[in-house]
């Protein structure tokens, strides 16, 4: 997924989420960030949102400003999001 941020630049947001019973059992991020200010905000967002969203259930997760990144876990949420809707198909 990418996503806009200030200034015009587009971050990319390559997660894979595992999920059994409904529950994420694991989870993997690949930010790939166009500016600096990105770079800091997105490496805490990675630090943190394993642990944020595992043990959670699928169908409910939502996060919100992990590691202060509102930009990055808006596009996660949509990844959830995404996830969610092919899971039903």
């Amino acid at each position: 997924m990418n996503y806009s941020v200030p200034k015009g630049d587009v971050n990319s947001l390559p997660a894979t989420i595992t999920v059994a019973g409904g529950v994420i059992t694991n989870l993997t991020v690949d930010n790939s960030y166009s500016d600096h200010e990105s770079g800091r905000y997105i490496s805490d967002f990675e630090s943190l949102i394993s642990s944020a969203v595992k043990g959670e259930s699928l169908s409910s997760v939502s996060v919100s400003r992990v590691g202060g990144a509102s930009l990055t876990s808006d596009a996660f949420n949509a990844v959830l999001d995404t996830i969610r809707a092919d899971a039903k198909a």
